[in-house]
């Protein structure tokens, strides 16, 4: 019995059959004088390298949002509960009963992605007892998914620099 191994981007063909997945495929071949072998053929479809992420101009609880967390920033980033998610295809944020809590001197939303809609469901919070809780750089809309829903944002500094992150952008 003989190996060899292959990678190939999307498929490969060996004698005839083409492979779309990873894995290892053996064939008994016949020679001209009528001896068998059998080979395996070691196939890796795909780069063995993962791709780095993109990265987003929009932070929660100060980790950035990228391709890799986006569609579960909660699971990704201490402080926060409940759904959070970027769509940015759409180019929206979603916080669905979420709660997102800083412990240092970090925004609980930072973004920078312009024209940026974040959409609120349910009951939701932003608390950030050493920090402005929602600072806004970029044209930014925010809307009620329906009549239920709520945006608390508790934050440290004057009233001034509150609302001043509020409607900056």
């Amino acid at each position: 019995e003989t190996g060899f191994g292959e990678q190939a981007e999307t498929s490969y063909t060996w004698q005839g059959t083409t492979y779309t997945e990873s894995g290892d495929y053996t064939k008994t071949l016949q020679s001209v004088a009528g001896c068998d072998s059998i080979v395996t053929l070691h196939l890796t479809i795909g780069s063995d390298e993962p791709e780095d992420p993109i990265e987003y101009n929009l932070r929660v609880c100060g980790t950035r949002v990228t391709s890799a967390n986006c569609a579960d920033i909660a699971a990704a980033v201490d402080g926060v509960t409940g759904i959070v998610s970027y769509d940015p295809g759409r180019n929206v944020l979603t916080l669905e009963n979420a709660t997102l809590t800083t412990p240092d001197v970090t925004q609980a939303i930072w973004n920078q992605i312009p024209d940026l809609k974040i959409v609120v469901k349910g009951a939701c919070d932003l608390n950030t007892p050493y920090c402005i809780a929602l600072r806004i750089d970029a044209n930014t809309t925010i809307e009620g998914f329906d009549a239920n829903a709520s945006l608390k944002v508790r934050n440290a500094g004057p009233l001034e620099q509150q609302v001043g992150s509020v409607l900056a952008g």
